[in-house]
């Protein structure tokens, strides 16, 4: 399925792992999307990459069929393409750098990045991000706000309740970026490349280099555009035992990002900086284990489990801070609520990164465990969302 004419000005990678149940749903509100209207108006073509990476289940199958089905009776089928691709290796780190530098087209002046378990909340999403690219020149990214679907329930249970209003609580940043859906213009984003071991907070990593141009700068948060009037919906964790596993795969990531942002970025010389994809390339190539050998040498050296990245056990009422006098009161159970998941879930990610796990997820006790290697001394030598607190 082709284009008729021209070169992509947008390209869609949707990061699909496993999601067979859901990405039905997620395409049809793609489709749904004013976006292709705006592009034959505008003279642009689309183009939307599925990366199914990994995955066991029927997701590649359904799209497939969306896809078919789409390029043949969607009105405006002569704006995009389609194409499904697989790649057998798990983890959304992996097919990020896949989608960024090798499928999607390098003539694309912007790209669109969502998870394939999302679904818009308004027709004019992605046309309202991608135009907010077009006419911000200050920002080179442009995201909404995430609404967990238990948000529409008329009357949520009290563990809902919580999660909803932990939610209200993290909301606020004034850069704050979502990694299930984001627009970034395509000459920043291939400045990027993820370290394959940081397996999650990729959207906290992005904002970092993104507001601070890669450090390089002070932070900008206008490098960032956060539009109002789009938002998508997520299923989120609400039982005990999801919560507190999701929690520490963010806890472990969260540690792993303090490494990158705090002790390995600071001590690039300026053109490595300006070359992130190139220094995170070659160190993947030259040494697969090289975050991890970071993250044991920091274990050794922060051995306490509230040590894991600074603020570890203070963030949450940071947060509570940002709010005005009379919510603080209704919020402070919420936040302590959080701290105390927080508390135990720290503790679960120190345990499991001091056994050498960095792949973790949170729907099953799957993950695959690597031994650290007992690094050289000093070789070399933030939070971010959540699907549910």
């Amino acid at each position: 399925m082709f284009l008729q004419e021209g070169s992509p000005h947008v390209s869609i990678g949707i990061l699909a792992h496993n999601e067979g149940g859901k990405i039905e749903r997620t395409l049809n509100s793609l489709f749904a999307q004013s976006l292709f209207a705006y592009c034959s108006e505008m003279g642009w073509t689309v183009e939307i990459l599925c990366i199914v990476n990994g995955s066991i289940d029927t997701t590649a199958a359904i799209t497939s069929r969306i896809f078919a089905q789409a390029s043949s009776a969607h009105p405006d089928r002569a704006q995009f393409s389609t194409r499904v691709i697989i790649i057998p290796e798990s983890g959304k780190m992996n097919a990020w750098n896949r989608f960024v530098h090798e499928f999607s087209s390098l003539k694309a002046r912007t790209l669109v990045l969502m998870d394939a378990d999302i679904e818009f909340l308004q027709e004019t999403a992605l046309e309202y991000l991608c135009s907010e690219l077009e006419g911000n020149m200050e920002a080179n990214a442009a995201t909404g706000k995430p609404v967990k679907s238990i948000a529409e329930k008329e009357h949520p249970s009290i563990r809902e309740r919580i999660s909803l209003r932990i939610s209200r609580m993290n909301q606020g940043d004034p850069s704050q970026l979502t990694g299930q859906l984001y627009c970034i213009r395509a000459v920043t984003a291939r400045r990027i490349r993820m370290p394959l071991d940081l397996t999650s907070c990729d959207d906290g990593l992005i904002k970092a280099l993104v507001c601070t141009d890669f450090g390089l700068a002070a932070s900008n948060p206008g490098r960032i555009a956060q539009l109002s009037n789009v938002s998508h919906s997520f299923d989120a964790y609400v039982t005990a035992s999801e919560v507190l596993r999701n929690q520490k795969r963010q806890m472990m990531a969260q540690s792993f990002l303090h490494l990158l942002l705090d002790n390995f970025l600071p001590n690039l010389s300026a053109s490595e900086r300006t070359n992130w994809s190139g220094v995170i390339e070659r160190l993947e190539r030259e040494d697969p284990n090289w975050l991890r050998v970071m993250m044991a040498d920091h274990l050794k050296r922060n051995p306490r489990f509230w040590n894991l990245f600074p603020d570890v056990l203070t963030f949450r009422y940071k947060r509570l801070k940002r709010l005005p006098f009379l919510k603080k009161l209704r919020y402070l159970p919420t936040a302590f609520i959080g701290f105390c998941v927080t508390l135990l879930a720290s503790w679960m990610a120190a345990r499991a990164l001091r056994k050498g796990i960095t792949y973790y997820w949170p729907e099953k006790e799957n993950f695959s465990p690597a031994s650290f290697v007992d690094p050289a001394p000093a070789a070399c030598n933030r939070p971010a969302k959540s699907k549910s607190l």
